[in-house]
Parts: C-alpha cells; sequence; structure tokens
C-alpha cells in the first residue's frame, strides 16, 4: 500500500530469518555436545562460525524475501489448477499457455481477495487488538465482515470489502467502505503474529477521532493505484471499473487485455499476443 511496505517486509524477514538461524545453531551445538567433550574455541574456529551462520542468515533472509516477492509456482510434474473452492476461473489463456491454469492460485492472483474467500477470515472469527485508548474487532456477523474501533465511549463499525494481499502472504490489510468512500484500515493482521497489529506506516500518525482510528481515508488516486496494482481490469482512463475488477494479478494485468489476441488464434491468425508486452508496477 506505500513504499515503505517492501522495506517494512524485509525488515521483518532479516529478523525472522536470524531467530532462525539461531535455532539452528543452537540446535547444531547441542547436538555436539553429545558427541564429543567440548573444549575451547579457538579465535580461528570462532570467526568461522560466526561467518558461517552470518552467511546462513542472509541467504535464508534472501530465500524468504524473494518467496515473499515473487509469484510461486508448482514444481515441474507438480502443476495444479486453481483449487475448485476458488472464485478465480480459469483465464482463456490456458487453451495455449498452460501456466496460466494454476496461475490463479498463486499469492500474485490473491493479491486481492475478497472477503468470502479470505482464508484468514475464515480461520479467525474474532480478531482483537488494543493500542493506546482504542480498541479494535476484526469479526464474522453473519454473511459479512465488519471491522470495529472503540474509544471506551463509542463505537465505529465499518464492513470490510476486501483484503489486500492474499491469505498465505506475511499479511493482510483491509479495505473499509463507509460512505461510498474506502478506507485503509489502521490495523493489519500479520501471519508471524498470528494475530493484529498496526499497518505499516499508521505509527507514522496519531488517531485524533474514531473515524482516524478506523482507518486512513483513501482518495481517488489511491482507489487506483491500490485496486490497479492488486487486481485486474479495476481501472481504465482514471476511473475505478469494480463492475469488471478481477481480484488479484491476473494475465491480463500485467500482460494487456487479450480480446484481439483470442480472436485471432480462434480465427487461425495468431498474432503478436499481449505475452509480448509487459505493464507491471510494483511498490
Amino acid at each position: 500500500m506505500s513504499s515503505g511496505s517492501a522495506f517494512g517486509r524485509a525488515l521483518k524477514f532479516a529478523s525472522l530469518s536470524r531467530s532462525i538461524t539461531n535455532c539452528r545453531c543452537q540446535s547444531k551445538a547441542d547436538r555436539h555436545r553429545v558427541r564429543a567433550v567440548p573444549r575451547a574455541p579457538t579465535r580461528a574456529t570462532t570467526s568461522r562460525r560466526e561467518g558461517s551462520a552470518d552467511g546462513a542468515m542472509r541467504l535464508l533472509g534472501f530465500s524468504l524475501l524473494m518467496t515473499a516477492i515473487l509469484p510461486t509456482s508448482p514444481a515441474r510434474g507438480e502443476q495444479k489448477a486453481a483449487p475448485l473452492g476458488d472464485t478465480r476461473a480459469v483465464p482463456a489463456c490456458f487453451g495455449c499457455h498452460q501456466e496460466a491454469k494454476w496461475q490463479p492460485g498463486t499469492s500474485m492472483g490473491h493479491a486481492l481477495e475478497t472477503v468470502r474467500e479470505c482464508k484468514v477470515r475464515a480461520a479467525h472469527p474474532l480478531l482483537a487488538f488494543k493500542m493506546g485508548n482504542y480498541s479494535y474487532r476484526i469479526e464474522r456477523r453473519g454473511d459479512e465482515t465488519v471491522s470495529s474501533v472503540s474509544d471506551g465511549i463509542q463505537t465505529l463499525t465499518m464492513p470490510i470489502r476486501w483484503a489486500m494481499g492474499a491469505s498465505s502472504a506475511i499479511g493482510q490489510t483491509y479495505i473499509l467502505e463507509k460512505d461510498g468512500g474506502f478506507y485503509e484500515s489502521r490495523v493489519s493482521y500479520f501471519s508471524e503474529l498470528d494475530g493484529l497489529d498496526l499497518t505499516l506506516g499508521a505509527s507514522n500518525s496519531a488517531p485524533t477521532n474514531l473515524l482516524d482510528a478506523a482507518g486512513r481515508r483513501m482518495n481517488h488516486n489511491d482507489d487506483l493505484q491500490c485496486l490497479g496494482c492488486h487486481a485486474t481490469n479495476a481501472a481504465h482512463a482514471g476511473e475505478l471499473t469494480l463492475d469488471k475488477m478481477t481480484p488479484g494479478v491476473r494475465c491480463e494485468r500485467c500482460h494487456g487485455p487479450a480480446e484481439k489476441h483470442l480472436a485471432a488464434v480462434a480465427q487461425g491468425k495468431p498474432e503478436r499476443g499481449p505475452h509480448d508486452v509487459l505493464s507491471c508496477a510494483i511498490h
């Protein structure tokens, strides 16, 4: 949602990878103590161990970062179509491009999720969080999922329209709606915490009222950039086209409209297709 989000994710992964590496190093040291009589490490031995651990941490951190940023695909021989429960139909591109069959099920294909298909929501009927004077709740109410914030005196409740980020990603930020406008939720779900915390960037300003505490009002440019990046056919000629929007980054989001290309293929006259053109933007 912001230019700092990628940096924030990198910091989280660096911290996580250091913790994992320390655990692995500790486990290796424990095994060593069982197998051999301990002895005082020399300066050279200590240097090699520190260098090895630091190198492993950097390698693991890089691998985790790439896993989060780049779209994933099944291994060769294990390619599968998007799950039957996935609301994203297999695109027409699949006739010639096999990867189009499983792409809708990738984390990039789920860069924007509807509330109904959000697995985080299904696994957590209630999420609660408190920061300062404000208490937050994200919960299901019938077929609707709402976000509520209270200052102990008043409560403001807003419906969640979409989850920004795949359920399998490191986190999700929610798009709320009020009076026809969209708001970026002030709290987000983080998989590492398995719970809520402040949305990246939210700590830069203190809320002055319940509406501020609920989330940041998205202006028209925010709507176009956020939904235009996380969804397919969400905007055209500077206006939102929610009636044509498909949640998630699909083939046409980066490769452009496929109608003319598909028509040419159907007539047996394939021409330069949209797969030759890339127009992706990454924040």
